[in-house]
């Protein structure tokens, strides 16, 4: 099994994905399982209330770090008659006030992240249609 496609940057997986009734395109990477439950711990709190610990994701700021992982570029976005230039921060912008932007990048990192999870408990063989024995 050749283990390169795992190994080299993930910027190099990126693809491109048009937003719907626009010529704008979003060129989009996914997140690796373990960056993805890194994420999510780095904005998770916890309390203990009477025994119990109670635990709460910061939802604001696991999106913006979701935006910095995945959104590695754009093209055809102006402001005015400019180019509208790629950052983080503009990206974060732009899925504040575009509906669009947002869903579509969503949409393309849920559908991603559902299929890497898939392939991996395969590999773990935890999935029905994984491997068996007898």
């Amino acid at each position: 099994m050749d283990i390169s496609k795992f190994l080299k940057d993930d910027k190099l997986d990126a693809k491109w994905y048009r937003i719907a009734g626009t010529e704008v395109e979003v060129q989009i990477r996914n997140i690796k399982p373990r960056r993805r439950s890194e994420l999510i711990r780095s904005c998770t709190s916890q309390k203990v209330k009477r025994g119990r610990t109670d635990r709460k994701i910061d939802e604001d700021r696991l999106n913006e770090l979701y935006i910095r992982e995945c959104i590695v570029g754009w093209k055809g976005i102006q402001e005015g008659e400019q180019d509208f230039p790629f950052s983080p921060e503009n990206a974060i912008e732009l899925d504040r006030n575009w509906p669009e932007f947002n869903a579509l990048w969503n949409d393309v990192i849920e559908s991603l992240s559902a299929t890497a999870d898939a392939v991996e408990e395969l590999d773990e063989g935890n999935s029905e249609s994984g491997p068996t024995t007898t």
